[in-house]
């Protein structure tokens, strides 16, 4: 049991990487929280897992002419006191056609949940179990969690792809979960590094304040801090949740860059900056 749940079978062998000591690091993966909407009470999260599909074990079908994947993800979200907050799992299995086997291995598994955490301090503890060959890795980092006064808004995210919603699969937009937005769904890019002379789309969401005017944004690139390029692009109307989602962007030559976004309404403003590489 972890704070009075009983763990699926999946979770009790996540949850048994997470506890080993030494840490386990057979194989490299990303995971990150990502904040989005901030209330006094709470802020919306999304916690997203990347796991490179080349580090991953496979047992061949040869009757199927399939080969099979099959990894367990949990996040940890705890306290100060060292006490679970929060939990995300998952369990993912996937049969890849033996034909299509090169060009899946070249991808990443992505999965992201969203949650809400009250502000304070945390650890986030996360682990990938790749099943196939018992082999696991573990993540540890902090997390301070606040509110944000004022006009909101989420970080920075480069975007791997936009999925348009497969309502019968996945029952279509989901008004809780801050990567969906009218455009479809959002699979994040957490290694941030982008081809050359290739378009780069960044999603961000606006939380404007009710009755506060028109809200804006800027976007600036950055290279050792001087100033690359600068867009204040218009922004839609809100959403049927207040927020404003929105996808820009950019398009900067090879070299290592700080993207940063500042969103303005009246006297009141927020900023976001991340770092990106083209390559």
């Amino acid at each position: 049991m972890l704070s009075g749940e009983i763990l699926q079978p999946f979770e009790l062998a996540a949850l048994d990487a997470i506890n080993a000591r030494p840490q386990p690091a057979a194989f490299a993966y990303r995971a990150q929280a990502v904040p989005f909407r901030a209330a006094r009470s709470a802020v919306q999260y999304s916690v997203v897992f990347q796991v490179p599909m080349q580090n991953l074990s496979y047992r061949e079908n040869k009757e199927t002419a399939k080969l099979r994947s099959h990894v367990s993800l949990m996040a940890l979200i705890k306290d100060a006191d060292g006490q679970v907050a929060a939990k995300v799992s998952r369990d993912l299995a996937n049969d890849i056609p033996a034909d299509k086997f090169d060009a899946f291995t070249q991808g990443d598994l992505t999965f992201a949940q969203p949650l809400l955490l009250p502000p304070g301090r945390y650890t986030l503890e996360t682990a990938v179990v790749d099943r196939e060959n018992a082999a696991a890795s573990v993540k540890r980092a902090a997390l301070t969690v606040s509110d944000q006064p004022g006009i909101g808004l989420s970080e920075i995210v480069p975007v791997r792809r936009v999925d348009p919603f497969d309502v019968p699969r996945d029952g279509g937009r989901n008004p809780t979960d801050p990567l969906h937005f009218a455009g479809g769904k959002i699979t994040p890019s957490l290694d941030a590094v982008f081809r050359a002379a290739t378009e780069i789309p960044l999603y961000m969401v606006i939380y404007p304040i009710p009755m506060g005017g028109e809200p804006r944004i800027s976007i600036e690139v950055l290279q050792n801090g001087k100033l690359v390029s600068s867009a204040s692009p218009e922004l839609p109307p809100s959403d049927a949740t207040g927020a404003i989602p929105f996808m820009s962007t950019i398009e900067p030559a090879p070299g290592q860059y700080e993207i940063k976004v500042t969103a303005r309404q009246g006297s009141s403003s927020a900023s976001r900056m991340i770092a990106l590489r083209v390559q």
